[in-house]
């Protein structure tokens, strides 16, 4: 699901823990390194609202930088 919203190039770290009737989602989502953080912010916002809608859960996203090179 997080992978249909633009600027998400990878995802990692997903946990969802199932309470009953309430889903809790948390996840990371890279995105590029180089973007303001007002953009990166909007990605999460988007891939939050993705997954709530889809999931009916509550959902946080935390933003990685992705790196082309792991060693820059």
């Amino acid at each position: 699901m997080a992978h249909t919203v633009p600027g998400v190039i990878s995802t990692h770290g997903i946990a969802v823990h199932d309470y009953g009737t309430h889903k809790m989602v948390s996840l990371h989502v890279e995105v590029e390194g180089s973007l303001p953080l007002t953009e990166a912010h909007d990605i999460a916002d988007k891939v939050e609202d993705v997954i709530n809608e889809d999931l009916y859960a509550v959902t946080t996203v935390h933003l990685d930088s992705y790196r082309d090179d792991p060693h820059s």
